[in-house]
């Protein structure tokens, strides 16, 4: 990586950047579960932590 990328406010944006990210997908699942709820669907939705990629995401619908 070059010295550039690895500045500190560089990588302190790139974080704040990646945050945002992660709240938009975030607010955009919540407001889809909760969609789904108002139209009949049981959902769960689950947050597994895990050793690879930090965590996953079960959704499951009860039928």
């Amino acid at each position: 990586m070059s010295d550039q990328l690895q500045h500190p406010i560089n990588i302190a944006q790139r974080r704040a950047e990646l945050l945002d990210c992660i709240r938009d997908n975030a607010v955009n699942l919540a407001d889809a579960v909760r969609q789904a709820k108002q139209e009949g669907l049981v959902v769960f939705v689950d947050v597994v932590d895990t050793c690879e990629s930090g965590f996953k995401i079960h959704i499951t619908q009860v039928v």
